[in-house]
């Protein structure tokens, strides 16, 4: 299902909802799904090619925040199944989410550390940035030029810590998910084995979050991680605990 935001308010086509004092995260924006996300990215020519300077090789930050897209899913689908066969149940819940898109803000944090893999992609040496672009004037009209040979001026902690970060777009992602959120097996004994004054016996184990898979883009995190429980959803950061995996056992006895 999708969203549509009618109406602002009289004055306004869109009004933040939440994120940075920067002004980066979550708005309503007349027209569009509710909440969009809008971010800082870097110039880019209209086929999306990043522009960069001639003299360092660096890009440099638009003046305009950029809307990075809806951060609900459009589509959910959920699979819910329990079998049995004579004493054992085997119980499963499986989701699907599809459609948003989510900030990491960690990949920020990673990147200023040194401790992402992005920042070690060319081994921390100069290198041309992929899919950029020079941007010339001739006969009045602008040309984008495809850079096969304008290197970065630096390749390390200059560029990744000090130019790379100052654009939050870069670290946007597919929100998509499948989960195995519930997976079950119980057994009940048979009454046949049981003395009299017992009724029924059962016992199971069942595991939680067992399972999740995410696209190739997003090896941050768990999409369903947010930083606020408010209306903000589709940002991340280092304040958030990691997923977790856990696992349960249960008996059960009947008089």
């Amino acid at each position: 299902s999708t969203s549509k935001v009618l109406k602002v308010t009289d004055d306004l086509d869109e009004v933040f909802v939440g994120g940075y004092t920067s002004g980066s995260g979550m708005y309503a924006i007349k027209d569009e799904p509710y909440p969009v996300l809008k971010v800082k990215d870097f110039k880019r020519d209209p086929q999306d090619r990043i522009i960069i300077d001639e003299a360092t090789g660096y890009p440099n930050v638009a003046t305009s925040l950029r809307v990075a897209g809806g951060t609900n899913p459009t589509d959910v689908l959920g699979f819910v199944s329990n079998i049995r066969f004579k004493g054992l149940s085997l119980g499963t819940t499986i989701e699907y989410r599809h459609g948003a898109y989510i900030w990491n803000d960690l990949g920020d944090d990673l990147t200023f550390t040194g401790i992402g893999w992005l920042s070690a992609t060319n081994g921390r040496q100069r290198f041309v940035i992929p899919n950029s672009v020079t941007e010339k004037t001739v006969a009045g009209q602008t040309v984008y030029e495809p850079n096969t040979d304008i290197v970065t001026s630096k390749g390390g902690v200059e560029f990744w810590t000090n130019i790379y970060r100052q654009a939050e777009y870069p670290f946007v992602t597919s929100a998509d998910f499948w989960k195995l959120r519930e997976l079950s097996l119980t057994y009940d004994v048979p009454n046949s084995v049981l003395p009299k004054a017992i009724q029924g016996i059962s016992v199971g184990i069942v595991g939680r979050n067992l399972i999740t898979l995410l696209p190739k883009s997003n090896y941050y995190t768990d999409p369903e991680f947010n930083y606020t429980t408010g209306n903000a959803v589709g940002l991340t950061t280092n304040a958030q605990t990691p997923p977790t995996r856990s696992f349960g056992f249960t008996a059960s006895v009947k008089f």
